[in-house]
């Protein structure tokens, strides 16, 4: 758990960790949305609009679709790897941001 970032991560014994792509998604990349929103698995297709890194935000904003209850959730890439952690919704905009996984990487790493 950690209180700043306000992520909490659970490693389960004999199962497989997910992997980490600490690259920045290139611009109309496509990723998946995976969240747990009112106590239902879901999975939604977009792409990534635009990388606010160039601003130290360490964002990635995309367009699939992310219901309120699906923050926390991961952002992969068409590998399956995680390139975030699902955030902020803009829903008049239909724009959501993940924080990237490099962000997570240096947490995993503490």
């Amino acid at each position: 758990m950690t209180p700043k970032k306000d992520l909490f991560g659970i490693r389960l014994p004999g199962h497989p960790s997910l992997q980490l792509n600490t690259a920045v998604p290139e611009n109309r990349a496509h990723v998946y949305d995976l969240g747990f929103p009112h106590r239902r698995f879901t999975i939604t297709e977009g792409q990534v609009k635009y990388k606010l890194a160039d601003f130290d935000a360490s964002l990635i904003v995309h367009d699939a679709a992310t219901d309120h209850g699906s923050s926390g959730g991961i952002l992969i890439d068409d590998s399956g790897k995680v390139v975030g952690i699902n955030g902020y919704i803009e829903e008049n905009l239909n724009l959501n941001s993940a924080i990237q996984s490099k962000v997570l990487e240096s947490l995993l790493n503490v």
